[in-house]
């Protein structure tokens, strides 16, 4: 009597563990990003546009294969879930655990993305030539009036989880939260418009 009780109650958990997990694919499926936010929430969590991500697809999306071992996981996937990494400072297993995949899988994903990012490089980042330089500093110097200007550099704090230890605090900025100071620099930046417009500029 004992025994058939524990194998119903067994099958029975069974078959609630099953349906749970049915349920959990089926939303976990259904999770598109594009769908579930708006723009502003969108580029709060991405860092980037919806725009900005098909475009950014466009580039890089020929170049990402679905995976291997069987695991389909969608070019858009992988960007989505590299870009959610970069726009957190997050760890990897906490990325994972908002999109369904193993810290592995995602470890993969983020190395891939990245380097297919990075081997874009020469389509956007060049640095100007001679004659190209003369026209910046003459364009800083109508701007601020100070010569032989060729460039300008700005930062960012990135948020980060404090990385925690004895040196925690280092990371810790005037605002209160940790995070890592980002230098980016501009070598050719031609002068707004009076409408606010940018012509073009080089990174």
């Amino acid at each position: 009597m004992a025994a058939e009780y524990l194998d119903i109650d067994l099958n029975f958990q069974h078959e609630v563990i099953a349906e749970m997990l049915r349920r959990e694919r089926m939303i976990r499926d259904r999770a598109n990003p594009f769908v579930m936010y708006d723009d502003l929430d969108f580029l709060d969590r991405f860092r980037l546009s919806k725009a900005g991500v098909i475009e950014l697809m466009r580039i890089v999306g020929n170049h990402l294969d679905e995976g291997r071992r069987g695991i389909d996981i969608p070019p858009m996937m992988q960007l989505l879930v590299t870009l959610r990494y970069f726009a957190t400072g997050s760890y990897l297993r906490l990325v994972g655990d908002s999109f369904g995949m193993h810290i592995t899988t995602v470890s993969n994903i983020v190395k891939k993305v990245s380097r297919n990012i990075a081997s874009q490089r020469a389509m956007y980042i060049h640095y100007p030539d001679e004659r190209q330089r003369l026209n910046t500093q003459q364009q800083f110097f109508r701007l601020c009036r100070i010569p032989g200007i060729i460039g300008a550099i700005d930062c960012t704090h990135i948020p980060i989880i404090s990385p925690g230890g004895q040196n925690a605090e280092i990371f810790r900025n005037r605002k209160g939260f940790f995070s890592v100071n980002v230098q980016g620099g501009l070598l050719l930046i031609l002068a707004c418009c009076k409408n606010s417009s940018v012509s073009e500029f080089y990174l």
